[in-house]
């Protein structure tokens, strides 16, 4: 339990201890002075802070995937598995490392490992690119699409419905994007579109992956109580008129029901 709630903690963190660590990397002005971006006060280029930010860039941001890698390939890919077969050591591997792997079809037991790779790397142009550059946009463009390109072609999950949300929360984060560059490009002015419409597309786009959420939801709660009680309804009507039946052959038998 406590590796299990190691991993958990670790993939819950990895992204914002990243971004906290290239902001020892990142330099800014504030006031025409050139500082890092983690510490207004702290000139950019102080040695104590680019060798903090890259010790544990490599030891925290690089190295937490690799161990995930690593982990996962000698106890759950499908080699471990075609190896550990029988063996009661796979039960105590699933038990300790099913977080990373147990929600993706078996060929995929590394894509949570591309998950992290997409944030690391959103992370890394948020940080070292111009903010709200043109440069800044084309590359989240190119990254988001390569990534939903890739998820749609494999749909990864064991879920369709998981499938369902996690592609509609890729596709409106690619679209969110698009819509910032169209914006930035001054395409809806030349249109004459106005700033409300923009505005209700915009919220759509945000809202849409809450609706599928809530969708699934509801459709995990109908099956869970309406099917479920009507299958015991069923269930307690057969196992009923088997009962009727076993005692009406019994009264027939003895000529109860003539005595009576």
């Amino acid at each position: 339990r406590a590796l299990h709630g190691m991993n958990i903690a670790m993939m819950a963190l990895h992204a914002p201890i990243s971004k906290k660590v290239a902001s020892l990397l990142v330099c800014t002005w504030y006031n025409d002075v050139h500082v890092i971006d983690a510490a207004k006060t702290i000139e950019c280029g102080n040695p104590v802070c680019v060798t903090t930010g890259l010790v544990f860039f490599f030891l925290y941001t690089l190295g937490i995937p690799v161990y995930v890698w690593l982990t996962l390939y000698y106890t759950l890919s499908p080699w471990a598995r075609e190896k550990y077969k029988g063996s009661p050591m796979m039960a105590r591997f699933k038990a300790r490392h099913g977080f990373f792997c147990g929600k993706y079809e078996i060929d995929f037991w590394y894509y949570e490992l591309l998950q992290i790779t997409q944030r690391t790397l959103l992370i890394a142009v948020a940080s070292f690119i111009q903010r709200g550059s043109y440069a800044q946009l084309f590359a989240k463009l190119l990254i988001s699409g390569g990534f939903f390109v890739y998820l749609v072609r494999s749909a990864p999950f064991n879920s369709e419905k998981m499938d369902l949300l996690v592609t509609t929360n890729h596709f409106c984060t690619l679209a969110t994007l698009w819509f910032a560059l169209m914006m930035k490009i001054g395409f809806f002015e030349e249109e004459g579109v106005p700033e409300d419409v923009m505005s209700r597309m915009l919220m759509a786009i945000m809202f849409l992956p809450l609706l599928v959420a809530l969708y699934i939801i509801s459709g995990a709660l109908y099956e869970a109580c309406f099917v479920s009680c009507v299958n015991a309804c069923v269930k307690g009507s057969r196992t009923g008129y088997r009962a009727a039946k076993k005692v009406s052959a019994f009264a027939d038998r003895y000529g109860i029901m003539t005595s009576l």
